[in-house]
C-alpha cells in the first residue's frame, strides 16, 4: 500500500474511533489534497486557492477547548513520514497562538494524543518537543510517536 493509501486508511480509522467515543462533534478532516489530473479539476484547486486554501493546514482539527488549548491540531502521517515545509510552519504558528498542534506518527500516536487532550488526563503531554529544518529553516515542533 502507499504511502498515501496508509495514511487515508489512517484517517478514515481515526474517523470511525473518534465516533465510537463521540468525539466527532467537533472534528474536521481539512482534504489539503485536490486532484489536478483534468484541466476541470486544475481550474477548481486554482480556484480554491483564489478563495485562501493553502498547503500546510493539518490533516485533524478538534475545535474544543481542553487542557489549557483552544484547539488540537493533528498532522496524520505514516510512520516513517515526514512533514512538509508549509505543515511544519502551520504548526509551529499553531503552537505559538494558544493551540495544541502535533505531527503524529501513525495512527495510535494519533489517538494517544487525542485521548490525553479529549480525557484531559492529569498526565504530561505524552510528545516531544524537537527541532525541524526545510530548506535552511528551523521549526521547532512537537511530535508523537516516532
Amino acid at each position: 500500500m502507499s504511502t498515501k493509501g496508509l495514511e487515508d486508511k489512517y484517517l478514515r480509522t481515526y474517523y470511525k474511533w473518534l465516533q465510537a467515543n463521540r468525539w466527532d462533534a467537533n472534528y474536521h478532516h481539512y482534504p489539503a489534497e485536490l486532484p489536478t489530473y483534468t484541466l476541470e479539476m486544475k481550474r477548481f484547486a486554482a480556484h480554491l486557492k483564489h478563495k485562501g486554501k493553502s498547503s500546510g493546514f493539518s490533516d485533524i482539527v478538534i475545535l474544543e477547548q481542553k487542557q489549557g488549548y483552544g484547539a488540537l491540531f493533528i498532522e496524520l502521517k505514516t510512520e516513517k513520514g515526514n512533514a512538509s515545509l508549509e505543515q511544519l510552519a502551520f504548526l509551529h504558528n499553531v503552537n505559538n497562538n494558544g493551540y495544541l498542534g502535533v505531527v503524529a506518527f501513525g495512527l495510535d500516536a494519533a489517538v494517544e494524543i487525542t485521548e490525553w487532550y479529549m480525557q484531559e488526563l492529569n498526565t504530561p503531554l505524552p510528545v516531544k518537543k524537537v527541532v525541524r529544518k526545510r530548506k535552511g529553516i528551523e521549526f521547532e515542533v512537537l511530535e508523537i510517536g516516532k
